[in-house]
């Protein structure tokens, strides 16, 4: 079995999007409880709407851009969006 070269696989080098802690939930202005809500809604969401919810409405990426950083199509990404957003409102309007 042949192993491909480090440049040849540059997605093993593409930082993982995900959550950085609280640190980036401080940074939107909400008061502590309202944070640690949407830090716990984020961890709940099923992974690919997590990673898509963060990189489109937190990171502030493009669909096209999500899209390429994540490997899937953009209507995957559309997709994933509508349905990460509208759980997340669900769940905070619960809290």
């Amino acid at each position: 079995m042949r192993r491909l070269e480090p440049r040849r696989r540059p997605w093993r080098n593409q930082e993982k999007p995900g959550l950085d802690g609280h640190d980036r939930a401080a940074r939107t202005g909400l008061p502590p409880e309202e944070r640690s809500a949407l830090f716990d809604a984020l961890q709940d969401l099923p992974e690919m709407q997590r990673k898509v919810v963060v990189l489109r409405h937190w990171l502030g990426l493009s669909v096209a851009e999500t899209a390429v950083k994540l490997r899937i199509a953009e209507g995957t990404v559309k997709s994933h969006s509508s349905r990460g957003v509208e759980r997340l409102q669900q769940v905070l309007a619960e809290h």
